[in-house]
């Protein structure tokens, strides 16, 4: 065997956005890519079309010829018969479901997963969302073989990235894809040469990163002003923090904190082409919105068309 050690066989399972820059950085290495599994399509919009998961939409464009599969089941037998086929050396999981004990033990050198934070912080569906909603200045991408618990297995790699000052979610989330498939690569490079050295985590600092749902969108205006401006900046430009406006609702996707005081919260005054919004201490600038069943504008163009130079944001 050379110093780098034999290729290795790999089966690439993930979904979302995140998963496509380790996904094509697996491509284009000397590890051989076997197969890749994703969910299946998704319903949306009114008519209820079928959507492609992102990875399985990359792979049709660029890798149509390589193996694509969508299992109903991560039980089913069929499926795990044909993963078995392709004699995977290991797995490599981004953004993807929980997957069950048989499943992991396919692959003799395991799953490794890439995670878009510094573990044991932010366990969980969500953490890019929550990492900028509790107004963190540093993250990263840990690597790590998956256990029996969400995110708990033993930590492969590591590497932390500053947060910028006015990061949003797509932002991060993007940097963070690079990071992960930048981890990937020499995670998988470290593991054919056998050099494997893993910790466990300290699960007194573990903390859980949920599902974003509809509440934690919704804004409360009485709350501080650098909570709401790290609120709209963890959910632009989704699932985006949203507030009603003439019974409307208006979605924000960017603001800033003014250190003007403005009393009674969630009073909005217009300033030339510009609306601060009074909050529990500061205020709040709004620089980009979107009001239901229009599209995402600018506020002066928002502000074209009002007739007061104040009106009132409210929760519901």
């Amino acid at each position: 065997m050379n110093e780098s050690g034999a290729p290795l066989k790999v089966v690439f399972l993930g979904t979302s956005d995140f998963a496509l820059e380790p996904l094509q950085a697996i491509l284009k290495s000397r590890h051989i890519l076997a197969a890749v599994v994703t969910k299946s399509d998704r319903s949306a919009g009114r008519g209820q079309k079928q959507l492609p998961t992102p990875v399985k939409k990359f792979m049709e464009d660029s890798c149509p010829a390589l193996p694509l599969l969508q299992p109903d089941s991560l039980k089913d037998p069929a499926f795990l018969d044909m993963l078995r086929r392709f004699q995977p050396d290991i797995f490599v999981v981004a953004s993807f479901p929980i997957m069950p004990k048989i499943l992991l033990q396919i692959p003799p050198l395991g799953c490794l997963n890439i995670h878009p934070s510094l573990l044991p912080k932010y366990r969980g569906a969500a953490p890019i969302h929550w990492t900028l909603m509790n107004g963190d200045s540093v993250t990263g991408v840990t690597t790590f073989f998956i256990g029996g618990q969400i995110d708990a297995g033993n930590i492969f790699l590591q590497q932390s990235l500053e947060i910028l000052p006015w990061e949003d979610y797509g932002s991060l989330h993007q940097r963070l894809s690079v990071l992960g498939a930048v981890l990937a690569l020499k995670s998988l490079d470290l593991i054919a040469q056998s050099k494997v050295t893993t910790y466990p985590q300290n699960e007194s600092q573990a903390t859980p990163a949920p599902k974003i749902r509809n509440e934690h969108c919704r804004i409360d205006w009485n709350r501080p002003a650098h909570t709401i401006c790290n609120q709209i900046r963890a959910l632009s430009p989704q699932p985006v923090a949203y507030t009603y406006f003439q019974g409307k609702r208006l979605k924000l996707f960017a603001a800033r904190i003014c250190p003007e005081k403005l009393t009674d919260s969630g009073t909005a005054k217009i300033q030339q082409d510009r609306i601060f919004i009074a909050c529990q201490d500061q205020s709040l600038e709004l620089l980009e919105v979107q009001l239901e069943g229009k599209k995402r504008m600018k506020t002066a163009d928002f502000i074209h068309g009002l007739k007061s130079n104040y009106f009132r944001l409210t929760s519901t």
